[in-house]
C-alpha cells in the first residue's frame, strides 16, 4: 500500500525538478538552438496527461506578455471577470511566499490539499511517461500543471501570465487564445531576449495568434513598430488602450485603484479592454444573469477586422460594480505597504530601470514621516545592471542600505520548503552583494566624502538582515521606513519571514 503523499512531500518532488545555476548557464548559452524545442516539449508534455492542445480552447485563455506590469494586469484582468460572475483560473509567477500562489482559482491560491492532489496526478503522469531526460523542469512543469487544473475545475476563463518572452515560452503552447495583451516593454532578461527593445519586442509579440485580437500599452516608437508588423504578419489586429482617465464613471466618481503606482493606470485600463474584448468573442454565460456587475459588451466599439495601422479602443463606461473589482485587486510584492510593530515596510519586486525608478518616486511620495529613519533593502539577480537599478534610489533619503541575497537563511536548504531556490549559486550571490555595496557607496559618493550618505551593509541571508533591522529600530527612536526593492525573489523571501501565515499575501 502506498504511503500518503503530503504537500511537503510534493514541495520536494518539485523542487527536485529545479535547474541548477550551472545547467541555467549552459541553456542560456545555447538558447538559440535549443529555443524552437520548447514548445513541441509542451506539446508532447500536455499530451501525455490527456490533454491535446486544442483542449486549451475550452479555457478562453487571456494571454499576457510584457516586461513590466504583466502580472498586474493580469491580477486587475481576473478580478475584472471574477466579480463579474466568471469563475477564473489564474497562472503567475514567480511566487512570493508559497508555490500555490502561481495557480488560483477564483483569486485564491489552491489550498495544500487540492495542490497536492493536482501535482501528483500530474507528476505520475509525466514519470510513467517521459523519457528520464524528457522530465520537465520546474516552471514547465507548473504551466503543464495550471492548464490541467484549469480544465479539471471548468475554468470559464484562464489568465495566463508569460514566464519570460513569449515566442519561446512554455505557456506559448496555446494555439487559440481568446485575447492576447502586451503590458509596457522595456530593457530586462537580455541575456536571453537579445539587448535591444526591437529583438525583446519580438519575442513579446511572439504570443500574438492568427486573427486573434490583441492589445498593448502605449510603447516607445520602436518596440510599437515591431509589434505592428508582427501583428500584420499574421492578420492579428492590434489596438492601444487608452489612458485611464478617459473612461467614464458611474456618477462621475473617480476609478480607485486596489495597486498603488503610476503605471497600474496603463495597467487597468489594459486590463478593461482585455475583458471586454474576452465578452464579446467569447459571449460566454456565467452562474449569474447579466447586471451591471458585468463587463460592458460594446460590439459597436470593436473592429476585428486587420487595420494597416493600430487603433485606439474606445473607452466604455465603468460601473460601481467594476470599480470596486479594480479597487480590491490585490498583487502583493508590487507597491505593497506592510506594518509590524514600529517598521514600515514599503516593497516592491522592481527589477528594471524604469521600474525601479517608478518605486524610487512611490517612496519618497510615501514615505512621508520626516523623523523617521530610512533603510534600503536590496538585491539583483545576476543579468542586470546594478547601477541601472541602483541610481534611482540614490535621493531617497536613506541612512542605511542593507545588501543581502535572495536567501532565506544560512543553513542547508530543506528541499520541501516552498522557498527553496537551486537555481542560484550562493557565493556568486555574495559576491554580487558586494559588488552592489561598492557600487552604493561610489555612487553616494563617500569615498569622496567624510559625512556618508548613507551606511551600507551586506549580510548573509534574509533572516540576518531583518535581524539587524530589528535591532536597529529599538535602538532609535520613532518609526524606521524600510523599502525593500531589486528582486521579485528577494521580496518573497522577506514577506516569508514578515508574514509566514500567508494572511497579508493570500
Amino acid at each position: 500500500m502506498r504511503k500518503s503523499r503530503t504537500y511537503q512531500d510534493a514541495i520536494a518532488a518539485l523542487n527536485g525538478l529545479q535547474s541548477n545555476a550551472q545547467t541555467i548557464e549552459k541553456a542560456r548559452k545555447e538558447r538559440d538552438v535549443n529555443a524552437n524545442k520548447n514548445i513541441p516539449w509542451m506539446e508532447k508534455l500536455v499530451r501525455i496527461i490527456n490533454i491535446e492542445p486544442v483542449d486549451l480552447d475550452r479555457l478562453n485563455i487571456i494571454h499576457v506578455s510584457g516586461t513590466k506590469g504583466k502580472g498586474s494586469t493580469c491580477a486587475f484582468t481576473e478580478s475584472l471577470l471574477r466579480r463579474s460572475g466568471y469563475r477564473t483560473g489564474f497562472f503567475s509567477s514567480p511566487h512570493l511566499v508559497a508555490v500555490r500562489e502561481r495557480i488560483r482559482l477564483d483569486g485564491v491560491p489552491l489550498a495544500e490539499d487540492v495542490f497536492t492532489r493536482y501535482f501528483w496526478d500530474v507528476h505520475d503522469a509525466l514519470r510513467d511517461g517521459c523519457q528520464p531526460e524528457e522530465m520537465p523542469p520546474y516552471f514547465k512543469f507548473l504551466t503543464v500543471m495550471s492548464f490541467y487544473v484549469f480544465l479539471q475545475e471548468k475554468v470559464d476563463v484562464a489568465v495566463v501570465e508569460v514566464g519570460i518572452g513569449g515566442t519561446f515560452d512554455s505557456t506559448n503552447v496555446i494555439k487559440h487564445p481568446t485575447v492576447c495583451g502586451v503590458s509596457s516593454l522595456g530593457y530586462d532578461h537580455m541575456s536571453i531576449l537579445g539587448e535591444t527593445l526591437p529583438e525583446i519586442a519580438r519575442h513579446k509579440a511572439g504570443i500574438f495568434k492568427p486573427g486573434v485580437p490583441a492589445v498593448t500599452v502605449r510603447q516607445p516608437e520602436e518596440a510599437m513598430m515591431v509589434l505592428q508588423k508582427h501583428a500584420e504578419s499574421l492578420s492579428c489586429p492590434l489596438y492601444v488602450v487608452p489612458q485611464l482617465n478617459q473612461y467614464p464613471t458611474e456618477d462621475n466618481i473617480p476609478i480607485d485603484l486596489g495597486l498603488e503606482g503610476p503605471v497600474q493606470e496603463w495597467n487597468a485600463s489594459l486590463a478593461l479592454q482585455l475583458c471586454r474584448i474576452w465578452l464579446e468573442r467569447t459571449q460566454k454565460p456565467h452562474a449569474h444573469s447579466r447586471s451591471e456587475n458585468e463587463v460592458p459588451n460594446q460590439k459597436e466599439n470593436l473592429r476585428f477586422e486587420q487595420s494597416s495601422k493600430v487603433e485606439e479602443c474606445e473607452p466604455f463606461l465603468v460601473t460601481s460594480a467594476l470599480r470596486t473589482a479594480l479597487k480590491e485587486c490585490r498583487w502583493p510584492g508590487r507597491f505593497h505597504r506592510f506594518s509590524q510593530k514600529n517598521l514600515d515596510f514599503f516593497i516592491d519586486g522592481a527589477h528594471t530601470k524604469e521600474s525601479v525608478a517608478f518605486c524610487a518616486g512611490w517612496f519618497r511620495k510615501s514615505a512621508l514621516s520626516k523623523d523617521s529613519k530610512k533603510v534600503l533593502i536590496f538585491n539583483s539577480t545576476a543579468d542586470r545592471k546594478i547601477e541601472d537599478l541602483l541610481s534611482p534610489l540614490i535621493n531617497c533619503g536613506f541612512n542605511v542600505a542593507l545588501f543581502c541575497p535572495n536567501i532565506l537563511e544560512v543553513v542547508k536548504v530543506n528541499a520541501a520548503s516552498d522557498q527553496a531556490n537551486f537555481t542560484v549559486n550562493r557565493d556568486q550571490q555574495l559576491a554580487r552583494c558586494g559588488k552592489q555595496k561598492i557600487l552604493w557607496e561610489e555612487l553616494n559618493g563617500v569615498k569622496q566624502r567624510k559625512d556618508s550618505v548613507a551606511e551600507a551593509i551586506c549580510f548573509d541571508s534574509v533572516k540576518d538582515t531583518l535581524a539587524w533591522l530589528e535591532d536597529f529600530a529599538e535602538n532609535n527612536d520613532g518609526k524606521v521606513e524600510i523599502l525593500v526593492t531589486g528582486s521579485l525573489h528577494l521580496v518573497g523571501a522577506v514577506l516569508s519571514v514578515l508574514d509566514p501565515t500567508l494572511e497579508n499575501v493570500l
